[in-house]
C-alpha cells in the first residue's frame, strides 16, 4: 500500500478530530468530493453527517441489497479499522466508518438511537455471491478482536463481529408525509420504507441465500428462562436494554434487562454491568422502605436480567404534570404545597437512610421516582450507584439535576435533591444551565406563587442543611455563563423589549453561511429545512421584516439575493415539499411580504400544475405545519391577488381531499390529532374561513362535524379550564393542545357570534373566565409558553378581557436571557441552547409581541394579508 492508514484514519487523543478536513465553502450545499488513488486506483472520498466514505471510482454495486456491518469496543476500533480498510482497499470493496473515537463512543451510549446502536463500519457488498465471500473473510480478519455490541437489526455471522441486513446500499429517498424517507423497492417496483427498526428484519419479497437461512437457525434453548413470564409489557428502551412489566403466577415484577457493550455511559460502562450493580446495591438496600425488593438476577445469551418488585404508581414526572397548578387558582396552590412537602419528606429520608449504608443513588431525578395515590415514596433506578464517599464523575444523568463539580457522589445525590425541590415549584426546563444568575428571578417567582412557607424551605435546605454545598455552579456546557437581563419585560416596555431583541437576531445571524442560524440542529433534515419557516432561516427573516430590520441592512440583503437564487433553481419534486412550515409554501410566503412578487407569482403557478396532477390521496398529512391545509390556505389567500391563475379549481380539490379524509377516518375509528397546527383544528379552521368566504354552508356544515367530534372525544373541562387530550396526553399548547382548539372556537365566534352551537357558545364564556397560565415547561410559541400570549391577544380583541395579558407578559421573564452587553436571549428546547427560530426561539416570541396593540394576532402565521382575514378584525 502506497499510504499510511493509522496516519489517515486518525484516533487522536483528541476525541473530536477527523482525518477529513470539512469543506470551509459555506455556499457549498454538498458535502465536497475528495478523489484519492490507493494502489492506482482511484476512490471518491468524502465526509457525510457521522459517516466517512470511500468508494473506488470504478465500483458498481447495487441499489439495495445485502448490506455488512462490522462492530467494535472502542479500544479496539482503531486496530480493527485498520485491519478491516486494508483488505478493503487492496479488494477495491466500497465501505464507510464512523470517523472519530468520540462519535463511535455516543453511537453506543445509552440514550443512542438502538436501531444505529453498534454499527462501526458499513461495506458494500456488489452481489450475493460477493456479499458471502466478504462475510467469511471479514469474520476472519475480525476474530481476533473483542466481541463489539450486538447489533439488534442486524443477524450476527457465526457469533463474529460481523453483521448483516437487507436494505438500501445506495440513498433512495421519497418523500412520504412532507418527510424525506429512505427506501427500497419490491420486485414489481413499490416502495418501501427501508426501515431502521430494533430488531432483525427482511422484506417479504427478498428471496434468502441458503447459506443465510442455515446462519440463522439458532438455538433457542437458552432462551427458556423467560417462558417462567407471561404477559411481556416493555416499559421503556434504552440502548442499554428494556425494562418489562411481566406476570409470574398471579404477581407482577419488573424484568430490567441489560446489554453487553451497548448502552455506554460516562466510563463507558455497558448495560449489563450496570444492572449487576443494580442487583447488588438493591441486595444491600433491602430493609429500606422505599426501595424495591429485589427478587433474582439471571444471565441469558449475551443480556442479563434483575427480576424486582412491581410499585404501582407515576414518576414524580408524571405526577408534577398532572397536578401542578399552571394557572392562578389560591387554593389548588395550597392543596399542590401541601403534598409535595409530604413528598420531599419521604425523599429526604430515603436519601439519607441509603447514605447511611454507604451508597448513593448516583442518578436521582424525577423520573427515577415513583409517586402512589398515598404519596407513598419509591426510588427505582441504582445502575449508577456506588459508595457514597466516592469521587464523583458524570457517567448517565438528567440535565438540570446534574452538578459535575459535585466532589462526591453523596453531594451529588443532595444537589439532585435540591433541583428537584425547586423543579416540583417551578416546572420549566433547565435554564439555570444556561445563566445561574437566573436564580432570583426564579426564586421570587415561587414565593409569589406558593408563599413564603415554600420559599423558605427550599433556601433553608440549600443555605443551613448543606452549606458546603454549590447549588448553582457555573454552566459546565458553556464557555461562559449567560446573564440575565437587568430590565424586566413589562407591558408597557414591549416595543423597547422588541428593539433589544431584533438588535439581538441580528448580531447573532450568520450572513456568511446558508443556515443564517449558527448552530442550528435541524439544518440537516432535508434539503429546505435550513431555509424553512419553523426553523430555519425564513421565520428569521420574516421576524426582522415585520419590524423594518432588514432594509440598509447590506449584509442581510445580500444573504436575501444569494438565497433567492438558490430558491428559484430548486425544483419541486413532489406535494410533500409545500409545507407551510417545514416547506417552500413558507418560504415564498415571506419572500412575498419581501415584496418578490413575481417569484411568488411562478411559485403558485407551478403548485398549481402539481397538484392538478397529483393523486392526493397518498399524503396521509392534512396539518397546517406540513400537510395538505397549510398548502391550501396558501394557495385561498393568492387567490384573490394571482386573480389570473384560477385557484378555486386547485382549492376544491384538495378540500375535497380533506373532507374525504375525515370521514375516512371517522369510519376507521383511527386516532386522530386534533390540533391546531398539527391536525383537525386546522382543517376545520380552514374549511370555516373559506365556507365563510365563498358562502359555502356544506363546508361550514363539514367545519361544525369536525369541532363536535373533537369535542365529544377530545375535550374535557378540568376546574375552570377547558383542556384537549391529544394522542393520550392532555395539552394546552397552540401546535396541538387546547389553546389552539380555543382559538379556533374564537375565530368562529368573531365571524359569526350566531354560528356556535350552545354547547360550543357557552365555552366562550369559559374561555372569556380563564385563569392566566403562569408558566410551562418550555418557552416557545408553539409548545410553550410564547403561544399564551397569541390566545390572551385574542381574548383581549374579542371578548374585552384583556385583564391577564399583564401577568403573562411579566411571567415571560423566568426564561429570559441576555449576553454580556445586554442582548436579549431565549432558550429553546428543553432549555438546553438559546434559539432565533420561529416554533421555539426568540422570533417565535417577537411575532408575538409584535401584535399586542394592534387588531391580529397572527403574525406568527406566515400568510400573506388576503380576504380570508385569520387571526385578525
Amino acid at each position: 500500500m502506497d499510504f499510511n492508514i493509522m496516519d489517515m484514519l486518525n484516533f487522536s487523543q483528541d476525541k473530536d478530530s477527523y482525518f477529513y478536513k470539512k469543506n470551509e465553502n459555506h455556499l457549498n450545499l454538498k458535502p465536497q468530493l475528495k478523489i484519492a488513488s490507493f494502489n492506482k486506483i482511484e476512490w471518491y472520498i468524502y465526509e457525510d453527517l457521522n459517516w466517512f466514505n470511500m468508494i473506488p471510482k470504478s465500483s458498481h454495486f447495487p441499489n439495495q441489497g445485502w448490506k455488512i456491518h462490522i462492530s467494535a469496543t472502542i479500544e479496539d476500533a482503531s486496530c480493527l479499522l485498520y485491519n478491516v480498510s486494508e483488505f478493503l482497499i487492496n479488494n477495491k470493496v466500497a465501505f464507510k466508518f464512523v470517523p472519530s473515537e468520540h462519535m463511535l463512543e455516543n453511537k453506543n451510549s445509552k440514550s443512542a438511537d438502538r436501531a444505529y446502536s453498534g454499527k462501526f463500519i458499513t461495506v458494500y457488498p456488489r452481489d450475493v455471491e460477493h456479499f458471502h465471500w466478504l462475510l467469511k473473510e471479514l469474520e476472519h480478519i475480525t476474530s481476533d478482536f473483542e466481541e463489539g455490541p450486538y447489533i439488534l437489526n442486524d443477524c450476527q455471522w457465526k457469533n463474529s463481529n460481523v453483521f448483516y441486513r437487507f436494505g438500501g446500499l445506495k440513498k433512495m429517498i421519497k418523500r412520504i408525509d412532507g418527510i424525506d424517507t429512505l427506501v427500497i423497492y419490491d420486485n414489481e417496483g413499490n416502495s418501501l420504507e427501508d426501515l431502521r427498526v430494533p430488531y432483525y428484519y427482511v422484506p417479504e419479497f427478498v428471496e434468502k441465500p441458503d447459506f443465510i437461512i442455515e446462519n440463522e437457525q439458532l438455538n433457542n434453548e437458552e432462551f427458556n428462562k423467560l417462558n417462567d413470564f407471561e404477559n411481556f409489557e416493555a416499559l421503556h428502551f434504552s440502548n442499554a436494554g428494556g425494562v418489562y412489566k411481566v406476570n409470574k403466577g398471579e404477581k407482577k415484577f419488573i424484568l430490567k434487562e441489560g446489554r453487553r457493550k451497548a448502552g455506554l455511559d460516562g466510563d463507558r460502562n455497558d448495560g449489563f454491568s450496570r444492572i449487576k450493580n443494580e442487583y447488588r446495591s438493591l441486595k444491600r438496600l433491602q430493609n429500606i422502605n422505599g426501595i424495591a425488593n429485589i427478587y433474582e438476577y439471571f444471565e441469558i445469551w449475551k443480556h442479563n436480567y434483575i427480576l424486582e418488585e412491581f410499585i404501582e404508581g407515576n414518576t414524580l414526572q408524571e405526577y408534577i404534570a398532572s397536578n401542578y397548578p399552571f394557572s392562578y387558582d389560591e387554593h389548588e396552590y395550597k392543596s399542590y404545597s401541601n403534598k409535595c412537602i409530604v413528598i420531599l419528606e419521604k425523599l429526604h429520608k430515603i436519601i439519607e437512610e441509603i447514605h447511611n449504608l454507604g451508597l448513593a443513588v448516583g442518578d436521582l431525578s424525577t423520573n427515577n421516582i415513583l409517586i402512589n395515590d398515598q404519596l407513598e415514596v419509591h426510588i427505582i433506578d441504582f445502575e449508577v450507584s456506588c459508595d457514597k464517599n466516592k469521587k464523583y464523575k458524570l457517567l448517565l444523568g438528567t440535565p438540570g439535576m446534574i452538578n459535575v463539580n459535585s466532589k462526591n457522589y453523596e453531594e451529588a445525590d443532595w444537589y439532585s435533591f435540591y433541583k428537584i425541590c425547586r423543579f416540583m415549584f417551578l416546572p420549566i426546563s433547565s435554564i439555570h444551565e444556561l445563566s445561574p444568575k437566573i436564580k432570583n428571578k426564579h426564586d421570587k417567582f415561587i414565593k409569589n406563587k406558593f408563599g413564603d412557607r415554600i420559599i423558605n424551605y427550599i433556601l433553608q435546605f440549600e443555605k443551613y442543611q448543606y452549606p458546603n454545598i454549590n447549588f448553582w455552579p457555573e454552566a459546565f456546557n458553556l464557555y461562559n455563563s449567560l446573564e440575565v437581563p437587568t430590565t424586566d419585560i413589562e407591558i408597557d416596555k414591549i416595543n423597547d423589549f422588541i428593539l433589544n431583541s431584533i438588535r439581538s437576531l441580528i448580531k447573532y445571524c450568520d450572513t456568511d453561511n446558508l443556515n443564517l442560524i449558527p448552530g442550528n440542529i435541524y439544518a440537516n433534515n432535508n434539503y429546505l429545512s435550513k431555509f424553512n419557516y419553523a426553523h430555519g432561516s425564513f421565520g428569521v427573516i420574516s421576524a426582522l421584516s415585520k419590524n423594518n430590520a432588514i432594509k440598509n441592512n447590506e449584509a442581510l440583503e445580500f444573504w436575501i439575493e444569494t438565497t433567492l437564487y438558490i430558491i428559484r433553481e430548486y425544483k419541486i419534486n413532489s406535494i410533500e415539499e409545500l409545507g407551510l412550515y417545514n416547506g417552500l409554501s413558507g418560504i415564498m410566503n415571506v419572500l412575498y411580504e419581501l415584496g418578490y412578487e413575481n417569484e411568488v407569482y411562478q411559485y403558485i403557478k407551478s403548485v398549481v400544475s402539481l397538484i392538478e396532477n397529483e393523486d392526493l390521496t397518498v399524503m396521509s398529512n392534512i396539518s397546517i405545519y406540513s400537510g395538505l391545509t397549510g398548502i391550501v390556505l396558501t394557495l385561498a389567500s393568492y387567490n384573490d391577488i394571482f386573480t389570473d391563475l384560477n385557484l378555486s379549481k386547485v382549492i376544491d380539490k384538495i378540500t375535497l381531499t380533506i373532507i374525504n379524509k375525515f370521514d375516512q377516518n371517522i369510519s376507521e375509528k383511527t386516532e386522530l390529532d386534533m390540533g391546531l397546527i398539527s391536525g383537525w383544528s386546522g382543517a376545520a379552521l380552514f374549511l370555516w374561513k373559506w365556507g365563510e368566504l365563498t358562502k359555502n354552508n356544506v363546508m361550514k356544515k363539514k367545519t361544525f362535524e369536525i369541532i363536535e367530534y373533537i369535542n365529544n372525544n377530545y375535550i374535557v373541562k378540568i376546574g375552570k379550564e377547558l383542556t384537549l387530550k391529544n394522542n393520550g396526553k392532555y395539552s394546552p399548547y397552540l401546535s396541538n393542545g387546547a389553546l389552539g382548539f380555543k382559538l379556533l372556537l374564537l375565530e368562529i365566534y368573531k365571524d359569526d357570534k350566531n354560528a356556535l352551537p350552545i354547547d360550543l357558545l357557552d365555552y366562550i364564556e369559559v374561555i372569556s373566565q380563564e385563569p392566566p397560565y403562569t408558566n410551562t415547561f418550555d418557552s416557545g410559541l408553539m409548545s410553550g409558553y410564547s403561544g399564551f400570549l397569541i390566545y390572551e391577544n385574542a381574548k383581549k380583541n374579542l371578548l374585552s378581557n384583556g385583564k391577564n395579558m399583564d401577568e403573562i407578559v411579566k411571567n415571560l421573564n423566568i426564561y429570559m436571557l441576555s449576553d454580556s452587553d445586554g442582548n436579549i436571549l431565549f432558550p429553546g428546547k428543553f432549555g438546553l441552547k438559546c434559539s432565533m427560530d420561529i416554533e421555539e426561539g426568540i422570533s417565535g416570541l417577537i411575532m408575538c409581541l409584535y401584535d399586542l396593540g394592534k387588531n391580529q394576532w397572527n403574525s406568527w402565521l406566515p400568510l400573506p394579508k388576503s380576504n380570508l382575514k385569520i387571526f385578525e378584525i
